[in-house]
């Protein structure tokens, strides 16, 4: 594969990656959490560019790890394993904000 495909693959993923509504809700709770009331426009252009570098760096370090075949085939292998292990997780969060009282 050429460099100009690897590209291709890593800006699709990127577009993925930057339209998907988990993403954009984690991202704007980050915002949400990491910005005072009234905070100036230095400090919000701040923390958008360090939520980019960190997207930026997070799924480039995908990319690269899992073109790999070795990690590729141990994914596939153990996807099950990860699948349940995230939804047991994601399902005992949830069943936790559902089931707290509010004080």
């Amino acid at each position: 594969m050429g460099t100009a495909s690897y590209l291709r693959c890593w800006a699709q993923g990127a577009l993925i990656h930057l339209t998907n509504p988990k993403a954009i809700m984690f991202w704007g709770s980050i915002m949400a959490i990491g910005l005072k009331p009234g905070a100036d426009a230095s400090g919000v252009a701040a923390l958008v560019g360090l939520c980019i570098a960190i997207s930026l760096t997070l799924m480039t370090s995908y990319a690269l790890l899992f073109s790999s075949a070795v990690a590729t085939r141990t994914y596939l292998k153990l996807r099950r394993l990860f699948e349940t292990t995230f939804a047991l997780f994601f399902g005992a969060a949830a069943w936790h904000l559902l089931t707290q009282r509010n004080t």
